[in-house]
């Protein structure tokens, strides 16, 4: 007997200033105590801590376990959550199987252990059996192959049995089939069955469509056989079905839902569930759990209908333990700065209110900071001696000069290109004030930028000031398209595609691609990005039935990003082409005014379902109720797709 040994790996991380993990420890199943479970030897103190143990499991009965982990921390004086890992543990019998010594085989009749006809082996190699016996001997029909091996302590295996069909080989051409026939259950003799139409030199397609009227309900056996221009007949082969009438009512409606947890109360005695008639019930598990214990737990589902008739019980596995849900610590200290970090605590302070929430609005003092892009930097000290980690904000400052106190007027701004005095983006003013020494505004940068260097242009009214100019650079900022809308639409002979567009940034062209099956695209067009914000694209050769089409948009990095598929439907040539009945029950015929090459039938989303021997009348047997496509391709290589509903 060998002893199992658990390997088990356990990474902890935290994110918490100056923390320091110095103690490690485990245990299985029960708890024994902070600081008395199983120490884990760690090889220095720090925040992150990954280490592997051997857990000896001396003691285990075999089935699941759950295995518990911890670690101290010296800053806090803390322990972390104890995390589980469920395992199984099972006894090793740890002994070698021995070596196979000698196989053999035999047919039918058992010869005893050691006579059958041998197969070769080598030791230490798994034994591959390829069976050519002499079969001269054998008659004709079902028998049975058993193969088994010994080893070398001399135990035999069981003898393995395998079915098989001997028939002797007449070496000859077969001879065209003439005539097929069936019957249901009961044989009434060699060309007294139901006529099932052959054509000479073609295989036999039987699709069963029999009258069931006189058929008592369960299994039954439909029989099918064939003969052959020498007037032979072949095996009647059976095939096994289940027969039962349709009673043609609609469900009773559910009227009762409820649910347990492990035990069963006893039907109608369960926790009620909501349910509204003729609805589908939506079913959201919220039990109260406390008096659930840690471990693994099932959730049964039943429903009751109106003529009193219960469901199945279904049962749902889910593993439950308990949160220690710990209040996080108040904050009591708050603090900004910008751009440099002048460290802890030693940043400017804002007000605090222990028990809330911090609401921080900033009106701090920015003279000292110089004109241009800048950070402001937010974090919070919580009662533990924990900062949290620090927040910044982008902002822009730009001074407003040369203008006489008293008489401010109106503040505009613009990107690069001056539109002229007074047609600038005006900045709204609080009432009353002539003179603002600090005013913060909103400057949004167009849809149309490009990643490069911008000037920002600000200027006041008091009679015109100076413009200041500030150079504002995007070159790394990522600023993508937002596609408003991708369409298409049928135009004659051809289709329209066109699409909007806003913050065209970083964009380099956009592509359109085009299917006639929804799977396979093709580009058909490309126009480059221009900064525009409606742009179109014709497609001069759409296929008759659906044409699929989807947006490429891609970036000047080579990145790019696909549209959602939209579809047109192309009626142009359509009466090249007749496919009834529609809908269809059992086959549909096609014609056609040109040379067809091939006919598919596939679903609503291109996926192909069937696919057809050129014909005259098409099989829809087996094929579930639906809408579907019939594709048919010419011998001119046009392509008609054209819509069908199947009611098999």
């Amino acid at each position: 007997m060998k002893q199992f040994i658990l390997q088990v790996l356990c990474i902890f991380f935290f994110v918490q200033s100056e923390a320091q993990i110095r103690k490690a420890e485990y245990f299985i199943d029960s708890d024994p105590g902070f600081g008395n479970a199983i120490p884990v030897s760690l090889d220095r103190p720090s925040m992150d801590t990954t280490y592997s143990f051997t857990v000896p499991t001396v003691g285990l009965t075999p089935g699941l376990h759950r295995i518990f982990y911890r670690v101290y921390d010296s800053t806090q004086r803390t322990w972390s959550l104890s995390a589980p890992k469920l395992f199984y543990f099972g006894h090793s019998e740890g002994r070698n199987e021995p070596n196979i010594v000698k196989a053999e085989y035999f047919i039918d009749n058992d010869p005893g252990f050691g006579v059958a006809t041998n197969i070769p082996v080598t030791s230490g190699t798994d034994v591959t059996f390829t069976f050519t016996p002499s079969t001269s001997g054998l008659s004709a029909g079902l028998h049975r192959l058993f193969v088994r091996t010994k080893d070398a302590k001399g135990g035999w295996s069981l003898s393995t049995p395998q079915l098989f069909y001997f028939g002797p080989s007449e070496g000859r051409n077969e001879p065209n089939i003439v005539k097929a026939e069936y019957f249901l259950d009961t044989d009434p003799g060699f060309g007294n069955g139901t006529n099932i139409p052959v054509t000479a030199g073609v295989d036999v397609t039987f699709s069963f469509s029999s009258a069931t009227a006189g058929l008592t309900e369960g299994l039954h056996r439909l029989f099918v056989r064939t003969k052959d221009a020498k007037g032979n007949w072949s095996h009647s082969v059976p095939q096994l079905f289940f027969w039962g009438r349709s009673e043609g009512r609609n469900a009773p409606n559910i009227v009762k839902a409820e649910y347990f947890i492990d035990n069963d109360p006893g039907f109608g005695s369960g926790t009620d569930i909501t349910i509204t008639a003729d609805q589908e019930i939506t079913f959201t598990f919220n039990h109260a759990t406390a008096s659930l214990s840690d471990g693994l737990h099932r959730l049964y589902v039943r429903t009751k209908d109106a003529k009193g008739g219960w469901s199945i019980t279904t049962p749902q596995l889910f593993y439950y333990e308990k949160a220690e849900s710990r209040i996080a610590p108040n904050i009591v200290k708050a603090e900004y700065f910008f751009d440099t970090d002048p460290g802890f605590g030693n940043a400017t302070p804002t007000s605090v209110v222990a028990g809330q929430d911090i609401v921080f609005s900033f009106n701090g003092d920015i003279d000292a900071l110089a004109n241009g892009l800048h950070r402001l930097f937010i974090r919070t000290l919580d009662i533990n001696g924990n900062w949290s980690q620090t927040t910044p904000q982008l902002f822009y400052r730009e001074k407003i000069e040369n203008h006489i106190a008293g008489n401010l007027i109106k503040l505009e701004w613009f990107w690069d290109t001056d539109p002229g005095f007074g047609n600038g983006n005006a900045v709204s003013i609080p009432a009353g004030q002539t003179e603002i020494t600090n005013l913060n505004f909103s400057v949004a940068a167009p849809g149309t930028f490009s990643n490069t260097k911008h000037n920002l242009f600000v200027r006041i009214l008091d009679d015109w000031s100076l413009t200041t100019v500030t150079m504002v650079d995007f070159t790394n900022i990522v600023l993508p398209v937002t596609l408003i809308r991708f369409n298409a639409q049928a135009e004659e002979n051809r289709v329209k595609t066109s699409w909007d567009v806003a913050d065209e940034i970083n964009m380099l062209k956009y592509v359109v691609e085009h299917s006639s099956n929804g799977i396979n695209f093709t580009a058909i067009g490309e126009t480059p990005a221009s900064g525009s914000t409606s742009y179109s694209l014709y497609h001069n050769d759409p296929v008759q039935g659906i044409n699929y089409y989807r947006l490429r948009q891609v970036d000047i990095d080579g990145s790019f990003k696909y549209s959602p598929i939209i579809t047109v439907h192309f009626s142009v040539g359509m009466s090249l082409l007749k496919i009834y009945p529609n809908p269809s029950t059992v086959n549909f015929k096609v014609e056609a005014s040109q040379k067809v090459r091939s006919v598919e039938l596939s679903d609503i989303n291109g996926k192909v379902v069937k696919k057809y021997k050129v014909s005259t009348t098409y099989e829809t047997s087996g094929i579930a109720a639906g809408t579907y496509l019939v594709r048919i391709i010419f011998e001119d290589g046009k392509v008609i797709t054209k819509p069908i509903v199947i009611n098999n």
